[in-house]
């Protein structure tokens, strides 16, 4: 059996709301998938045991209720902040010593920090690429 149910206040007064919600939780069994759309949290949380979510043509499954999925999802930004900040922290200490580097070779005359600098070069422009598929995940 599959049941699509989409935007059920709009066609339901609360009493057949509240028949359908526990008519869903008490009797539907594992091999029945019902599809629920809805903008009613309470609702959502009560009948979902998993949510999935269609992004960018691809579809991505969570198991619990819809509070679940956004404290998980809500876990995930912080997670990627952190991640970003953290390499953000690198990059700056890189650029700091290639412009270190930098002025130690102009006062010194010494070009063999030239491949030093190269070197730190390369290290910051991964860190930026890392950086920009970081932000550039949706998820």
């Amino acid at each position: 059996m599959f049941l699509l149910a989409y935007e059920l206040y709009s066609h339901l007064d609360l009493p057949a709301i509240i028949w359908l919600q526990n008519y869903l939780v008490e009797n539907l069994s594992q091999d029945q998938t019902v599809v629920v759309v809805s903008h009613d949290r309470n609702f959502l949380n009560t009948v979902s045991q998993e949510i999935i979510r269609l992004r960018d043509h691809k579809l991505d499954y969570f198991p619990g209720n819809f509070d679940e999925y956004e404290n998980k999802m809500e876990d995930k930004a912080k997670m990627k902040d952190r991640i970003v900040a953290a390499l953000e922290k690198k990059r700056k200490h890189v650029q700091d010593t290639i412009n270190k580097q930098r002025s130690i070779m102009n006062k010194t005359g010494d070009d063999k920090r030239g491949a030093v600098i190269a070197s730190r070069q390369k290290v910051k422009h991964r860190i930026c690429q890392r950086v920009s598929l970081s932000l550039s995940s949706h998820d």
